[in-house]
């Protein structure tokens, strides 16, 4: 007695005119989903983030009298203070003196780090300690801590501040710098950490931006 073979596939015929039937099989539709997800399969596992760079227009002319005005309550006015950054970044890539001192502070950032951690004597809190240890390894290598540390000394330094925010992609942890102007520091804080404003509007059109570039 023969056992019947049942085929793994469908056919599936469209409803046109004869002479341009179309004939799928479920199993040619597998194959492309297959063929695609391969395709796009990324091994590394990669958090991918877009680049938000400064908000500024062309630098004032710098006169004594607009120093004097930029300087009048500066940390209190968002506007002084991006023109004042406006300036800087001007200065560091004009003047030779200025961005060599940016570059030696830069290549010269000290990104060692070392975390410490209490003595443990109980086995079990041993084997945590461990675990804890290699899951902070893990966070710091996912956002680059060291180039983090560079970036954020070297922008502090030139611009008085470094505003980040840390965000969890798919498992993956990343780090993204927000510059002044998509960001202000609020007048209030919580339990001594100031509050940090994100203008929506201005974030949205950057990303819509960079998407349609891309696109």
């Amino acid at each position: 007695m023969s056992e019947e073979t049942k085929e793994n596939f469908e056919i599936s015929i469209s409803d046109i005119p004869e002479d341009n039937i179309t004939i799928i099989t479920t199993q040619d539709k597998y194959k492309h989903i297959i063929e695609k997800v391969v395709a796009d399969y990324d091994p590394r596992n990669s958090a991918y983030s877009t680049y938000l760079n400064e908000i500024s227009g062309n630098p004032p002319q710098i006169t004594p009298k607009l120093l004097d005005s930029l300087a009048l309550n500066a940390q209190s006015t968002l506007n002084n203070i991006m023109q004042i950054n406006s300036i800087v970044r001007k200065q560091v890539n004009k003047n030779d003196i200025i961005g060599k001192v940016e570059e030696i502070i830069s290549a010269n950032t000290n990104t060692d780090y070392r975390i410490s951690y209490k003595e443990c004597i109980e086995e079990n809190d041993v084997d945590k300690l461990k675990e804890s240890k290699q899951i902070i390894s893990d966070f710091n290598d996912e956002i680059n801590l060291k180039s983090l540390i560079r970036n954020a000394t070297s922008t502090a330094h030139m611009e008085g501040n470094y505003i980040c925010y840390c965000r969890n992609v798919n498992g993956r942890y990343i780090v993204n710098w927000y510059p002044l102007g998509l960001v202000e520091v609020s007048d209030y804080d919580v339990n001594g950490e100031p509050v940090i404003l994100i203008n929506m509007k201005i974030l949205l059109d950057k990303i819509k931006k960079l998407y349609f570039m891309r696109s």
